[in-house]
């Protein structure tokens, strides 16, 4: 599946982030839309993702490959979370993690994928 997130207006009041989750051509799961809460270009492409598992986890896939060209998502995936959540949700410099509550939902979507042994992964595309 490929995922993006986009947000125009960064930076003020009115910013309007969105998402899109593609499984392909014509694909019934195909999907976009709006969020709730921060209106970044970082949150929905992590609301995307979090689309994207609860959807394969819905449709009961046994493998979930993540396209994105976001380097954020796959960092915080791969590298970041996993020292955020032994720092209790803390960068090296003691700040709190900006985003952490989606980066939490985003865990909690990954965790029930997971949980009956189902193969989940990223994968790096560059963007056009």
């Amino acid at each position: 599946v490929c995922v993006d997130g986009a947000c125009c207006d960064k930076g003020k009041p009115w910013a309007r982030g969105g998402y899109g989750v593609w499984f392909g051509p014509e694909h019934p799961l195909n999907c976009s839309g709006t969020f709730h809460g921060r209106q970044t270009k970082q949150v929905a492409e992590i609301h995307a993702a979090i689309v994207a598992i609860e959807i394969a986890w819905s449709e009961q896939t046994d493998r979930l490959k993540i396209h994105t060209d976001s380097k954020y998502l796959i960092n915080g995936v791969n590298i970041w979370m996993p020292v955020w959540w032994r720092n209790n949700w803390m960068t090296s410099r003691g700040e709190p993690v900006v985003n952490k509550d989606k980066w939490e939902e985003l865990e909690e979507a990954m965790d029930r994928y997971r949980f009956n042994g189902e193969e989940l992964s990223l994968k790096y595309v560059p963007g056009f």
